[in-house]
Protein backbone atom coordinates (compact mmCIF):
# COMPACT_ATOMS: atom_id res chain seq x y z
CA UNK A 1 0.00 0.00 0.00
CA UNK A 2 1.50 3.21 -1.18
CA UNK A 3 1.95 5.67 1.96
CA UNK A 4 -0.39 8.72 2.00
CA UNK A 5 1.67 11.90 1.46
CA UNK A 6 0.58 14.42 4.28
CA UNK A 7 -0.84 17.62 2.99
CA UNK A 8 0.69 20.71 4.00
CA UNK A 9 -1.25 23.80 3.37
CA UNK A 10 0.37 26.48 4.58
CA UNK A 11 -1.57 29.87 5.55
CA UNK A 12 0.12 32.08 2.81
CA UNK A 13 0.65 30.93 -1.06
CA UNK A 14 4.58 30.38 -0.45
CA UNK A 15 4.52 28.90 -3.73
CA UNK A 16 2.65 25.58 -2.89
CA UNK A 17 -1.05 24.99 -3.73
CA UNK A 18 -3.57 27.30 -1.63
CA UNK A 19 -5.95 24.86 0.33
CA UNK A 20 -9.57 24.73 -1.04
CA UNK A 21 -12.14 26.41 -0.12
CA UNK A 22 -13.36 23.73 1.84
CA UNK A 23 -10.10 23.23 4.45
CA UNK A 24 -10.61 27.41 4.34
CA UNK A 25 -14.04 26.54 5.73
CA UNK A 26 -12.67 23.77 8.24
CA UNK A 27 -9.75 26.65 9.06
CA UNK A 28 -12.45 29.31 10.00
CA UNK A 29 -14.71 26.95 12.27
CA UNK A 30 -11.51 25.36 13.95
CA UNK A 31 -10.41 28.76 14.80
CA UNK A 32 -13.33 29.41 16.17
CA UNK A 33 -13.87 26.40 18.08
CA UNK A 34 -10.25 27.00 19.40
CA UNK A 35 -11.43 30.55 20.41
CA UNK A 36 -14.38 29.28 22.47
CA UNK A 37 -12.36 26.56 24.30
CA UNK A 38 -9.80 29.19 25.71
CA UNK A 39 -9.62 28.57 29.23
CA UNK A 40 -11.13 31.40 31.16
CA UNK A 41 -10.46 31.60 35.34
CA UNK A 42 -13.42 31.30 37.35
CA UNK A 43 -14.81 34.71 38.73
CA UNK A 44 -15.04 33.34 42.13
CA UNK A 45 -11.36 32.57 42.36
CA UNK A 46 -10.85 36.62 41.70
CA UNK A 47 -13.09 37.36 45.21
CA UNK A 48 -16.07 38.06 42.61
CA UNK A 49 -19.72 36.94 42.48
CA UNK A 50 -20.09 34.04 39.45
CA UNK A 51 -21.97 35.35 36.33
CA UNK A 52 -24.62 33.40 35.34
CA UNK A 53 -25.08 34.15 32.20
CA UNK A 54 -21.95 33.31 30.98
CA UNK A 55 -21.71 32.90 27.27
CA UNK A 56 -19.07 30.52 27.68
CA UNK A 57 -21.20 28.15 29.75
CA UNK A 58 -23.47 27.99 26.79
CA UNK A 59 -20.81 27.34 23.94
CA UNK A 60 -19.94 24.33 26.98
CA UNK A 61 -23.33 22.84 26.07
CA UNK A 62 -24.51 23.99 29.44
CA UNK A 63 -27.62 24.79 29.66
CA UNK A 64 -28.43 28.83 31.10
CA UNK A 65 -31.07 28.01 33.11
CA UNK A 66 -29.01 25.04 34.91
CA UNK A 67 -26.30 27.24 35.10
CA UNK A 68 -28.45 30.08 36.71
CA UNK A 69 -30.15 27.47 39.51
CA UNK A 70 -26.48 26.60 40.56
CA UNK A 71 -25.36 30.42 40.88
CA UNK A 72 -28.89 31.11 43.14
CA UNK A 73 -28.11 28.01 45.21
CA UNK A 74 -24.66 29.65 45.95
CA UNK A 75 -25.59 32.87 46.47
CA UNK A 76 -28.56 31.45 48.53
CA UNK A 77 -26.06 30.41 50.73
CA UNK A 78 -23.62 33.01 50.97
CA UNK A 79 -27.10 35.21 52.04
CA UNK A 80 -28.17 32.70 55.00
CA UNK A 81 -24.41 32.74 56.53
CA UNK A 82 -24.64 36.56 56.42
CA UNK A 83 -28.41 36.42 57.96
CA UNK A 84 -27.30 34.54 60.81
CA UNK A 85 -24.37 36.03 61.85
CA UNK A 86 -25.92 38.89 62.28
CA UNK A 87 -28.61 38.12 63.81
CA UNK A 88 -26.32 36.00 66.67
CA UNK A 89 -24.65 39.32 66.68
CA UNK A 90 -27.84 41.22 67.60
CA UNK A 91 -28.92 38.68 69.99
CA UNK A 92 -25.31 38.51 71.94
CA UNK A 93 -25.36 42.38 72.08
CA UNK A 94 -28.90 42.38 73.65
CA UNK A 95 -28.37 39.56 76.00
CA UNK A 96 -25.23 41.75 77.35
CA UNK A 97 -27.53 45.42 77.52
CA UNK A 98 -29.98 43.86 79.15
CA UNK A 99 -27.97 41.98 81.87
CA UNK A 100 -25.17 44.88 82.43
CA UNK A 101 -27.96 47.81 81.74
CA UNK A 102 -29.41 48.47 85.58
CA UNK A 103 -25.64 47.65 86.97
CA UNK A 104 -23.48 50.11 84.25
CA UNK A 105 -26.53 52.31 85.26
CA UNK A 106 -25.29 52.69 88.39
CA UNK A 107 -21.38 52.36 87.75
CA UNK A 108 -20.80 49.36 89.20
CA UNK A 109 -18.67 46.79 86.75
CA UNK A 110 -21.51 43.77 86.17
CA UNK A 111 -18.73 41.14 86.72
CA UNK A 112 -17.96 42.30 89.82
CA UNK A 113 -21.32 42.71 91.38
CA UNK A 114 -21.28 39.14 93.26
CA UNK A 115 -17.29 38.56 92.82
CA UNK A 116 -15.66 36.71 95.82
CA UNK A 117 -14.47 39.37 97.96
CA UNK A 118 -13.66 40.69 101.23
CA UNK A 119 -17.03 39.96 102.36
CA UNK A 120 -17.29 36.14 102.05
CA UNK A 121 -17.30 34.55 105.38
CA UNK A 122 -18.59 34.18 108.77
CA UNK A 123 -19.22 37.82 110.88
CA UNK A 124 -20.29 38.50 114.10
CA UNK A 125 -22.81 41.22 113.63
CA UNK A 126 -23.84 43.50 116.80
CA UNK A 127 -27.27 45.53 116.26
CA UNK A 128 -27.87 48.81 118.12
CA UNK A 129 -31.63 50.15 117.56
CA UNK A 130 -31.86 54.14 117.79
CA UNK A 131 -35.00 56.60 116.59
CA UNK A 132 -34.72 57.10 113.35
CA UNK A 133 -36.42 60.38 113.89
CA UNK A 134 -34.09 61.50 117.15
CA UNK A 135 -30.95 59.82 116.76
CA UNK A 136 -30.99 58.27 120.26
CA UNK A 137 -29.25 55.48 120.92
CA UNK A 138 -30.21 52.44 122.89
CA UNK A 139 -27.31 50.13 123.35
CA UNK A 140 -29.34 48.27 126.15
CA UNK A 141 -30.98 46.73 123.31
CA UNK A 142 -28.34 45.88 121.52
CA UNK A 143 -28.43 42.05 119.93
CA UNK A 144 -26.15 40.16 118.13
CA UNK A 145 -25.99 37.94 115.22
CA UNK A 146 -23.97 35.26 112.55
CA UNK A 147 -24.10 35.80 109.52
CA UNK A 148 -22.27 34.15 106.78
CA UNK A 149 -21.86 35.84 103.32
CA UNK A 150 -21.39 33.50 100.37
CA UNK A 151 -19.54 33.59 96.94
CA UNK A 152 -22.38 34.20 94.25
CA UNK A 153 -23.98 36.25 96.37
CA UNK A 154 -26.19 34.61 98.90
CA UNK A 155 -26.45 35.38 102.52
CA UNK A 156 -27.07 33.29 106.06
CA UNK A 157 -28.18 33.75 109.40
CA UNK A 158 -28.65 32.85 112.88
CA UNK A 159 -29.87 35.45 115.66
CA UNK A 160 -28.66 35.68 119.32
CA UNK A 161 -31.44 37.92 119.98
CA UNK A 162 -32.70 36.64 123.60
CA UNK A 163 -35.93 39.03 122.98
CA UNK A 164 -37.52 35.94 120.72
CA UNK A 165 -39.19 33.03 122.64
CA UNK A 166 -37.99 29.30 121.76
CA UNK A 167 -38.53 28.18 117.90
CA UNK A 168 -40.49 31.88 117.37
CA UNK A 169 -38.00 32.76 114.92
CA UNK A 170 -36.67 31.00 111.95
CA UNK A 171 -33.37 31.62 110.34
CA UNK A 172 -32.72 34.04 107.68
CA UNK A 173 -32.04 34.34 104.05
CA UNK A 174 -31.02 36.60 101.83
CA UNK A 175 -28.68 38.03 99.43
CA UNK A 176 -25.87 40.96 98.58
CA UNK A 177 -24.73 42.76 95.99
CA UNK A 178 -21.92 45.01 95.40
CA UNK A 179 -22.15 48.42 95.10
CA UNK A 180 -18.79 50.31 95.14
CA UNK A 181 -15.09 49.31 95.43
CA UNK A 182 -15.61 48.84 99.39
CA UNK A 183 -19.71 48.65 99.78
CA UNK A 184 -22.27 46.27 99.60
CA UNK A 185 -25.82 46.02 99.75
CA UNK A 186 -27.19 42.91 101.21
CA UNK A 187 -30.94 42.07 102.81
CA UNK A 188 -32.40 39.01 104.90
CA UNK A 189 -35.52 37.83 105.94
CA UNK A 190 -36.70 35.25 108.76
CA UNK A 191 -39.86 34.35 110.12
CA UNK A 192 -41.45 35.17 112.93
CA UNK A 193 -43.46 31.54 113.27
CA UNK A 194 -45.87 32.81 116.46
CA UNK A 195 -47.15 35.71 117.88
CA UNK A 196 -45.27 36.52 120.96
CA UNK A 197 -47.26 34.37 124.23
CA UNK A 198 -48.00 37.03 127.13
CA UNK A 199 -50.15 37.36 129.94
CA UNK A 200 -52.81 39.93 129.61
CA UNK A 201 -52.47 42.86 129.78
CA UNK A 202 -49.48 42.74 128.52
CA UNK A 203 -49.06 43.39 124.94
CA UNK A 204 -47.04 40.95 122.73
CA UNK A 205 -43.52 41.86 121.41
CA UNK A 206 -43.76 40.15 118.29
CA UNK A 207 -46.47 39.31 115.91
CA UNK A 208 -46.28 36.07 113.46
CA UNK A 209 -44.80 37.50 109.94
CA UNK A 210 -41.09 38.65 108.61
CA UNK A 211 -38.58 40.36 110.14
CA UNK A 212 -36.16 42.17 107.25
CA UNK A 213 -32.85 43.59 107.85
CA UNK A 214 -31.51 46.02 105.10
CA UNK A 215 -27.72 46.32 105.57
CA UNK A 216 -25.74 49.46 103.59
CA UNK A 217 -22.46 47.75 104.31
CA UNK A 218 -19.06 49.65 104.28
CA UNK A 219 -15.75 47.86 104.54
CA UNK A 220 -13.48 49.37 107.41
CA UNK A 221 -10.58 46.45 107.06
CA UNK A 222 -10.15 43.03 106.12
CA UNK A 223 -11.69 41.89 109.67
CA UNK A 224 -14.33 44.61 110.14
CA UNK A 225 -17.29 46.81 108.34
CA UNK A 226 -19.99 48.97 109.23
CA UNK A 227 -23.66 49.31 108.68
CA UNK A 228 -26.65 51.85 108.53
CA UNK A 229 -29.74 49.31 109.00
CA UNK A 230 -33.00 48.97 108.58
CA UNK A 231 -34.87 46.59 110.67
CA UNK A 232 -38.42 46.19 109.64
CA UNK A 233 -41.40 43.82 111.21
CA UNK A 234 -44.44 42.87 109.49
CA UNK A 235 -47.57 41.09 110.15
CA UNK A 236 -49.24 38.09 107.67
CA UNK A 237 -50.76 40.49 105.78
CA UNK A 238 -47.42 42.56 104.79
CA UNK A 239 -48.28 45.62 107.14
CA UNK A 240 -45.21 47.15 109.42
CA UNK A 241 -45.73 46.63 112.55
CA UNK A 242 -43.47 47.26 115.85
CA UNK A 243 -40.72 47.00 116.73
CA UNK A 244 -39.44 48.32 113.39
CA UNK A 245 -36.49 50.90 113.53
CA UNK A 246 -32.83 51.99 112.44
CA UNK A 247 -29.82 50.25 113.85
CA UNK A 248 -26.20 51.23 113.77
CA UNK A 249 -24.54 47.80 112.74
CA UNK A 250 -20.80 46.69 113.45
CA UNK A 251 -19.04 43.60 112.37
CA UNK A 252 -15.80 41.65 112.70
CA UNK A 253 -14.96 38.48 111.02
CA UNK A 254 -15.17 35.15 112.92
CA UNK A 255 -11.41 34.13 113.77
Amino acid sequence: MTPRKRDLRPFDGGGLVAPDPSYRRYIGQGSTLHHSRRKTRPAWSMGRARDCTDSSESNRGLEAAGSAGKCNALENVMIQAAVTKRAISLALALALATVAGPVAAEGVNPSETRRPSVLVGTWLVTNTPYSCSTGQVFPEFARPQLVTFGEGGTVVEGSGSPDFQPGQRSPGHGYWVRTGRHSFNAALEAFILFTSVVTPPATPRYVRGMQRFDYGIEIVDVDHWTSDTAVTFTDVAGATVPPSGCATTTAERMQ
